[in-house]
């Protein structure tokens, strides 16, 4: 298994037949439109790869908020006390659309994908230098939950897409290791061995 980082238009093959298969069950026949957008839109993709598959992703933009009675529309409906604790601080990492393949779910293991991803994008924020990393985690399935793992901190509740979740956030300096250590050493190895393709482009192109 390994994890990558890159742009997303240029690994949107690798990534949808994941996306399709966790999303389609809300997004029905809107899952190819929906997923051209956020390709389109987001700054970077974290996936892992396993086999020659990718099995689990998320996808990062970056947000600020300068002016919490204006927001951006990403911090649509997000608590006004937050949106004035983040106000003018600079860019944050975001998380969104995490995904893992249906194969690798409800397995009995210590390691799960999910950890895997999360851990690894959390990883990548901190690594950036962005003021933190933020999300809006599913109280339905538990996500927000996992995130708490790696040390996020509630922020408020908002409903996405008709689903009750957690805004949550890890300010950079402040993530945790999981609380497994054969979970946090799967996840070292993961960043050890990481391929960032941003910087790979970045240096192609300089």
């Amino acid at each position: 298994m390994q994890y990558f980082v890159d742009s997303p238009p240029n690994c949107a093959s690798l990534l949808y037949p994941v996306f399709d298969l966790s999303f389609r069950v809300f997004l029905g026949d809107l899952v190819r439109p929906t997923f051209e957008r956020v390709v389109q839109e987001q700054f970077a993709a974290s996936y892992l790869m396993e086999e020659e598959r990718a099995i689990a992703l998320c996808f990062h933009r970056v947000v600020s908020c300068e002016d919490p009675e204006n927001p951006p529309s990403y911090f649509q409906d997000s608590p006004k006390d937050f949106l004035r604790k983040i106000a003018g601080q600079g860019n944050y990492l975001t998380i969104e659309w995490m995904s893992v393949h249906p194969d690798k779910l409800g397995r009995f293991t210590k390691v799960q994908p999910v950890d895997l991803i999360l851990g690894s994008a959390l990883r990548f924020s901190e690594e950036s230098g962005f003021r933190g990393c933020l999300g809006f985690s599913r109280q339905d399935i538990k996500t927000d939950r996992i995130t708490e793992r790696f040390g996020t901190v509630k922020q408020g509740e908002v409903t996405r897409f008709g689903i009750p979740c957690s805004l949550v956030l890890v300010k950079n300096g402040e993530l945790k290791p999981h609380p497994v250590a054969r979970v946090q050493d799967q996840l070292d190895q993961l960043w050890l061995n990481r391929v960032n393709q941003l910087q790979l482009h970045e240096r192609r192109t300089a």
